[in-house]
């Protein structure tokens, strides 16, 4: 009997301490004597529950209890601060027990604790640190480790802002009237900054840290229930739809993994289908806010089945909505990769170096790594370089960190030994500053072999993805081919042809399309593969001869004849 006990009795300290923490504070004023208070009593029901039962209603009972072993605390300490008497004698008044068996009491007293340790008159980092301890039940140490600092420190910077608290007489209260919207709007960012820590954590060896974003998102569904205002859910389905790629966004080895490069089937369906309620319920009421926009934006990533096959188009409307709501230059760099997502990389290269050239996101990682990865689409070795190098000095998380090396080495040695004729011995697939011409092979499936054409959807999405590579000057030719029950092939031997009627049952080595592109390198071109809107399949890529790749058999007589040739073919389009 006694074991069951006590495990109802851990089950209630799991679920109801912070509501019984809550109430306490109420009744209490203090939140150290609220904290020692909730302890004792569930010291006390550890020690007669087993023997007496569990009572009707535990939650009154341990509240009821708390109280009581307060007001002994006080009466003690009385001997040793006189001041203590009339504090302990007001709390054993009969007539100041409120209800505490009023369900909607107890919430009422959560919702005060979170607006208390949320209030203005706290720093923000002393907001962010007093929820987590005394809203969601953090341990120190579990919040100090969260944010790479000593647990001393930690536990300083909470004990100054319990101290604010009292010293200023913030009162533990909801705010009310024109006074609400405006506390309201801190709260929820406490709740966001919680979130994007846990998301992506500023520093330290790790992208995420799954315990702070868990207890945002558990903070939000908190809130919601409380006080479901437009924001408040617009909020909490930002960070639901956020938190789905979770699984997706790193390796095991714990490194960045692109949205691009994501394995979708590792997001979680679940908090996208519930995300995209939560958004559409506040769409169809009308009611907009910077939160409700942002998670409209997750909301069209979630749906995309690729980065390529996503309504670039809408995004970029949505950021400009933000734009109004909340004029930013990290909104503004969001908005120019999106744009470069749907227009190409030159347009959004030139939103992103008017940006830069404005100052305010000159100590922004992600501002140098974007313009990064843009020039490197267009094939600016050089700048993409520089921009990768100064995004490191600017990075402070390890994964982004590795990243960015990865890509910086991806661009190509210029330090290689040089050759005795001076020139530089590079990688053939690292070219620098030269193009190359690539033949993309797209590889025939089961479904192109028995001639099931595309979806209009699929049609579409490469329709799109084609114009990026038009734009990019990437594409020079690209089609698509008839099953192979509509081809032929021809045996050569000697002089000697066999003709061999389709279908091939070869499925693996038979081609279904095909493409030619100009670019800066092979990793140029896996780079533009990764974006693709392929779902299955295989796609190889292979290098086209240049003149000079055949030596000196290529005499001056046989290039003449070649550059003849490709000016007679250009007359005839």
């Amino acid at each position: 009997m006694v074991e069951p006990i006590r495990q109802i009795i851990d089950n209630l300290y799991r679920t109801e301490s912070r509501r019984i923490f809550a109430t306490l504070i109420r009744l209490l004023g203090n939140f150290d004597l609220a904290e020692e208070a909730l302890h004792d009593a569930f010291a006390v029901a550890t020690e007669q529950w087993p023997q007496q039962g569990v009572p009707a209603n535990p939650r009154a009972w341990l509240i009821s209890t708390g109280r009581f072993k307060a007001i002994d605390t006080l009466r003690r300490r009385t001997r040793f601060d006189a001041s203590l008497a009339g504090l302990a004698a007001q709390f054993d008044s009969a007539t100041n027990l409120p209800k505490i068996t009023d369900d909607s009491s107890v919430e009422d007293d959560r919702l005060r604790l979170i607006f208390t340790c949320c209030h203005p008159a706290l720093s923000p980092e002393a907001q962010v640190a007093l929820t987590l301890r005394e809203v969601c039940g953090l341990t120190t140490e579990e919040i100090a480790h969260a944010f790479l600092m000593s647990p001393a420190t930690l536990a300083q910077r909470i004990v100054r802002a319990k101290a604010k608290i009292r010293d200023a007489k913030i009162p533990y209260q909801v705010p009310s009237g024109p006074e609400l919207p405006e506390r309201l709007e801190t709260v929820l960012q406490v709740i966001y900054l919680i979130f994007n820590e846990g998301y992506a954590a500023a520093s330290g060896p790790s992208l995420t840290r799954a315990n702070l974003s868990e207890e945002a998102i558990r903070l939000g569904r908190l809130l919601m229930a409380l006080l479901p205002s437009s924001e408040v859910i617009g909020l909490l389905a930002l960070m639901l739809l956020q938190e789905s790629r979770r699984e997706a966004r790193t390796s095991p080895e714990g490194d960045l993994i692109l949205l691009e490069d994501q394995d979708r089937a590792l997001w979680n369906v679940n908090y996208i289908a519930e995300g995209r309620e939560l958004v559409q319920q506040v769409l169809a009421a009308g009611r907009v806010g910077v939160y409700t926009v942002q998670a409209a934006i997750a909301a069209i990533h979630a749906e995309a089945p690729s980065t390529t096959a996503t309504a670039w188009n809408q995004i970029v409307t949505w950021y400009d909505i933000l734009l109004q709501l909340h004029p930013s230059p990290v909104v503004e760099l969001n908005r120019a990769v999106a744009v470069a997502m749907r227009d190409g990389p030159v347009e959004g290269l030139q939103l992103v170096d008017t940006l830069l050239k404005q100052g305010q996101l000159n100590n922004y990682h992600l501002a140098h790594a974007a313009r990064a990865d843009l020039c490197r689409r267009l094939g600016k070795t050089t700048a993409a370089r520089d921009a990768y190098q100064q995004a490191l000095t600017l990075v402070k998380q390890d994964p982004e960190r590795r990243f960015l090396e990865k890509r910086l080495q991806e661009l190509g040695r210029t330090d290689a030994s040089p050759l005795p004729n001076g020139l530089i011995l590079k990688n053939p697939y690292e070219l620098g500053d030269f193009t190359m011409k690539v033949m993309v092979l797209v590889k025939a499936t089961a479904d192109s072999e028995a001639g099931v054409m595309p979806t209009e959807e699929i049609l579409t999405a490469m329709g799109q993805f084609n114009e990026e590579l038009v734009k990019a000057g990437v594409m020079l030719a690209g089609e698509g081919l008839h099953p192979s029950s509509k081809g032929v092939r021809v045996q050569c031997s000697g002089k000697h042809r066999t003709i061999i009627d389709g279908p091939f049952t070869e499925t693996k080595e038979l081609i279904a399309g095909f493409w030619i592109w100009q670019v800066q390198s092979m990793a140029e071109a896996i780079d533009w593969i990764k974006r693709s809107p392929f779902q299955d399949g295989e796609i190889e890529l292979r290098p086209v001869f240049e003149a000079d790749d055949f030596g000196d058999a290529f005499t001056p007589e046989l290039r003449a004849q070649e550059d003849r040739l490709r000016a007679e073919m250009e007359k005839q389009g």
